[in-house]
């Protein structure tokens, strides 16, 4: 029997009754550094993480680079586990849940913009086992909407959209596990463990298996864990959308911090995917960025 242990420490723990080959997934990027993972469950399954567009308050303006935490990490548990692919979710639908229709053409804006850039992103880095769906793709499917009615009846609307995505994903698209991130806290957060502890305690704690990054990067010292995929107004971010490394210039402790965090993704890329021109932290970023942005 494989458990997801989802308490105190907030990466997963596997134990089990019999023996079973396990892979430990080392990062920096990762919250608590390690993460172990079952081969045999995941083996020739998937791997999903979804990204949003919005807080709670306000439409994201563009695309973080720190998103790129997540994308390295669910390859690299991928490719340590045999799983066959990664579910890229793209929470379209969820934004506009949350948010009033005057908003809405934005929330599409953004989605178009943020689908052709991972799409970009994907095929200029060479990593041809992901999937970029959107939520809308699925949301109004009959077996969607039979599992999101159910789940609003016993944890209310917020959360049951995201767990009705795991739900569908699970049994229809091989999912069985989950990347996404959280903020380092000796207290309980409204977070994704939240979600998923929910998720275990409704369908049992070995029908998933998660995997949480680090936050992302403010360079702001008074907010600076931030979401690794949305940036609204007043944030100093390393981003995609649109296209900017000037917070790497930053000086001062709290910026230090960040530049180590970048530095921990542009080494990251060398270990999975390949070489970076040889200088600093911010010369390295800018040559990804490129690299990703290419046409």
């Amino acid at each position: 029997m494989i458990s997801a242990v989802l308490g105190k420490t907030p990466t997963l723990i596997l134990h089990s009754t019999r023996q079973m080959s396990v892979a430990r997934i080392t990062s920096p990027l990762l919250l608590e550094g390690e993460t172990l993972l079952s081969r045999e469950s995941l083996r020739d399954k998937s791997l999903y993480m979804g990204t949003g567009f919005c807080t709670s308050k306000s439409v994201s303006i563009g695309l973080p680079l720190d998103v790129l935490s997540m994308i390295l990490i669910a390859e690299k548990c991928r490719g340590a586990t045999g799983a066959s692919g990664v579910t890229h979710l793209l929470a379209d639908t969820h934004a506009m849940q949350v948010h009033p229709e005057s908003v809405h053409d934005e929330i599409q804006e953004m989605t178009e913009k943020q689908a052709k850039c991972f799409t970009n992103l994907y095929s200029n880095l060479g990593l041809n086992r992901v999937t970029l769906l959107r939520a809308s793709e699925i949301a109004s499917t009959p077996s969607y909407t039979s599992e999101l009615q159910a789940l609003e009846k016993q944890v209310g609307t917020y959360m049951s959209r995201q767990m009705a995505d795991m739900r569908i994903l699970h049994r229809e698209r091989d999912v069985v596990s989950k990347v996404s991130w959280a903020v380092p806290s000796k207290k309980p957060k409204l977070d994704e463990r939240t979600f998923d502890r929910e998720y275990c305690r409704l369908f049992g704690e070995d029908s998933f298996s998660f995997v949480y990054t680090k936050s992302g990067r403010n360079f702001d010292s008074k907010r600076k864990n931030v979401a690794p995929y949305t940036t609204v107004e007043g944030e100093s971010r390393v981003t995609l959308i649109p296209p900017s490394t000037d917070a790497l210039a930053s000086s001062g402790k709290s910026a230090r911090a960040s530049q180590q965090y970048f530095a921990d993704i542009a080494s990251e890329f060398e270990t999975l995917i390949g070489p970076l021109p040889a200088g600093d932290t911010r010369e390295k970023i800018d040559a990804l960025l490129d690299l990703i942005l290419r046409s």
